[in-house]
């Protein structure tokens, strides 16, 4: 059998709060559980699973610095202010 985490050991590995845990649970979304009495425990290999499933791919798979500029923010120019010499 996997080992069991609680609410918190979870918390800490997906880096997301106790209320979000609690919210994804409501909206049947996140990591599989197991009710245990009134406590939620679960499995290692449903967090695996979660976070497997929840990993995006890259979008593109080449990279050119031509690309990564076009869409860099250029500094506006500066017009000069009434009455000032150039």
């Amino acid at each position: 059998m996997d080992k069991l985490f609680t609410v918190r050991e979870v918390c800490k590995q997906l880096r997301v709060s106790a209320g979000t845990l609690y919210a994804w649970r409501k909206r049947e979304y996140g990591p599989a559980y197991l009710k245990i009495g009134q406590a939620c425990r679960y499995p290692a290999s449903a967090i695996d699973g979660f976070m497997r499933a929840s990993a995006k791919a890259p979008t593109s798979t080449s990279f050119t610095p031509q690309a990564a500029s076009r869409g860099a923010r250029t500094k506006p120019k500066r017009t000069p202010r009434k009455g000032a010499t150039p």
